[in-house]
């Protein structure tokens, strides 16, 4: 539904789930917290924050926080040591090296012989979330590729007053992983 207008307060805090999602309001004011589920893998549903309104305002003390809620990394275990990431841009491993970094905007970290992840998206107007780092245990334990970011879109017909801070940062990595790549 259209909402007139929407108001996320001072330590309040909204989670927006489902890539379809889209919050239409015609004045949109965020002084609390927007943030997703946890990161998803290529075969989960995937999430993104978006919001379409005439004005738009994210006051000092707001925050869209998609840091590590875009795709998954690598799970590397004893069974499947070495497990590339989730996302068009997923970090990967040759052998039994350390994990590559994954892509988006440009190619991933490649790390010591680990694959990086490629390029994808939009340089200029990005849509996608970020893509996990691949995974490789250490020392016998399992470790996890770094998750990348999530997907923020704000469309503002008018006016859109951000002072406060849109993170939507990768994960980086453990010593013997790759990292996320930012959504």
């Amino acid at each position: 539904a259209d909402l007139v207008s929407l108001t996320i307060s001072n330590g309040a805090t909204l989670v927006l789930s489902n890539w379809n999602t889209m919050v239409t309001a015609s004045n949109v004011d965020i002084a609390g917290t927007v943030t997703l589920p946890p990161a998803f893998t290529d075969s989960q549903m995937s999430n993104r924050v978006h919001f379409v309104s005439t004005n738009f305002t994210l006051s000092g003390s707001g925050r869209i926080d998609t840091t590590g809620k875009g795709y998954r990394g690598g799970w590397g275990t004893e069974a499947v040591p070495y497990a590339a990431g989730h996302g068009p841009g997923k970090g990967a491993i040759s052998g039994s090296h350390y994990g590559g970094g994954a892509g988006h905007g440009g190619r991933g970290y490649r790390g010591n012989a680990g694959l990086n992840g490629g390029a994808y998206d939009s340089l200029m107007a990005p849509l996608f979330p970020g893509s996990g780092g691949a995974g490789l245990p250490a020392s016998g334990s399992p470790t996890e590729g770094a998750n990348g970011g999530g997907a923020v879109r704000i469309n503002a017909a008018d006016a859109c007053t951000i002072d406060g801070t849109i993170a939507a940062d990768g994960i980086a990595a453990t010593w013997t992983s790759g990292g996320g790549s930012g959504g």
